[in-house]
C-alpha cells in the first residue's frame, strides 16, 4: 500500500495470525503452537476509537435514513468527547 505513505505519510502493518495447519515432514516434529494471549500492536486503538460514538445515546442504534445524517452524528459525538477532554 505505497499510496497511503506518499498520500498520508502513514505506515501500515498488516498482522496475520500463524497459521495452525504447516508441513512437516514425516520424521520431524512440529512447531509448538504458542499458548495463551498473543499482542497484537496497536489493534485495541481501532476498536477503542469506534466505541466512543456508540457511547452517545443518539450513536447508540444506527438507524438513521442518510449516511450523512449518520456522518453529522458521529462528527457533533467527537465534538463533544474533544470539548469535554479539553475543559478538564
Amino acid at each position: 500500500m505505497p499510496w497511503i505513505t506518499a498520500t498520508r505519510g502513514w505506515t501500515v502493518a498488516i498482522v496475520k495470525q500463524r497459521s495452525r495447519w504447516v508441513r512437516v515432514p514425516a520424521a520431524a516434529e512440529p512447531p509448538p503452537w504458542p499458548t495463551g494471549l498473543r499482542v497484537r500492536p496497536r489493534r485495541w486503538v481501532v476498536a477503542r476509537t469506534f466505541a466512543w460514538p456508540g457511547r452517545n445515546r443518539r450513536r447508540s442504534k444506527d438507524d438513521e435514513g442518510l449516511p450523512e445524517t449518520t456522518e453529522a452524528w458521529i462528527d457533533l459525538a467527537m465534538c463533544r468527547l474533544m470539548l469535554r477532554r479539553l475543559t478538564r
